[in-house]
This record gives structure tokens, sequence and C-alpha cells, in this order.
């Protein structure tokens, strides 16, 4: 009560960690080849379909994977009732890392 109001600074500021980022070097997706197109879906009439999947993950800002990773065609014809069974091939090998440190993740992929 009566005194006088504080003239100093309240919070203070002191440089640190003053070495160079290292150069961030943009990284655009990459996809793998097309696989085969798969079976027709139904009998008569019906549609096949293809899919390929991210081989490089982008960072740094670089391109995203903006196109599709699937393709359809509508033109394809099977015999009804034809005898159709399942058969697994064996897996894939891994994918890259989605990130070269950090917290990165990793594909892989099953047959049909």
């Amino acid at each position: 009560h009566g005194g006088h109001g504080c003239s100093a600074a309240l919070s203070e500021t002191a440089a640190c960690n003053l070495q160079p980022c290292e150069a961030c070097r943009p990284v655009d997706c990459l996809w793998e080849a097309w696989e085969d197109w798969g079976p027709c879906d139904k009998c008569g009439r019906g549609q096949r379909k293809r899919f390929r999947h991210v081989q490089v993950q982008p960072s740094c800002h670089g391109r995203d994977c903006t196109a599709s990773a699937s393709e359809e065609i509508s033109n394809c014809t099977r015999r009804c009732h034809e005898e159709t069974f399942c058969m697994w091939t064996t897996w894939a090998p891994w994918g890259e890392c989605s990130q070269t440190c950090g917290d990165g993740g990793r594909g892989g992929r099953g047959g049909r």
C-alpha cells in the first residue's frame, strides 16, 4: 500500500540450441506397380478390380499420394455356375518404413 509499481521485465528469454537445423529434403509419394487384374466378380456381366500400394510415403512436405489406389473395369463376363476356389499366395515383402526416424510404420500384404 503506497509502494511503487515494478519497473523491470516480468520474464526473460535466452537463446539456446543455436546449431542449424538439418536440411529437410522433400520426398514425394511413390506408387508400386499395379497388381494383376482380379477375376470377374459375378457371373454374367461383372467388374474386375486391381490395386496398387504406396512404395514410399511422402515426407518433408513432399507431394501426397493423390491418385487412386484401385481401378475397376465393368466389361468382364464369367459363365454362371462355374466353380471358383479361394487360394492364398505367399506373403509379399514388407514395405518401406513410413518415416526415417520417430514413429514410423510399415505394412505387409497377404496374397489372395
